[in-house]
């Protein structure tokens, strides 16, 4: 098994390139721009950080919540992906139609 390099871990993936790009584009202004990279990392990385917070606060509980949560995503996270993808796929079509009308 091959291992990975560290130094390519490090550079921004192309979610968050875009995101800089998008926020760049809008042009709102250098305090409007640094809450919106702030809020967008944040965002990103909600999985990781609800729980680092959750363990640093009330370790027992999130340690009890994190475990049921991996437990229901291992019985539902199948059904749960596919009717979210179906919902995002609703709206894109929607969202279709109407720029066609």
């Amino acid at each position: 098994m091959s291992r990975g390099s560290r130094g390519v871990s490090f550079f921004p993936g192309v979610s968050f390139l875009t995101a800089l790009d998008k926020i760049h584009h809008l042009n709102p202004g250098t305090v409007y721009t640094v809450l919106l990279v702030v809020g967008f990392c944040l965002l990103q990385q909600i999985l990781l950080e609800v729980p680092l917070l959750g363990y640093i606060f009330a370790p027992e509980s999130t340690q009890d919540r994190v475990t049921r949560f991996k437990a229901w995503m291992g019985a539902k996270g199948r059904s749960a992906a596919v009717i979210g993808a179906g919902v995002i796929g609703v709206v894109l079509i929607a969202r279709g139609v109407i720029t066609l009308l």
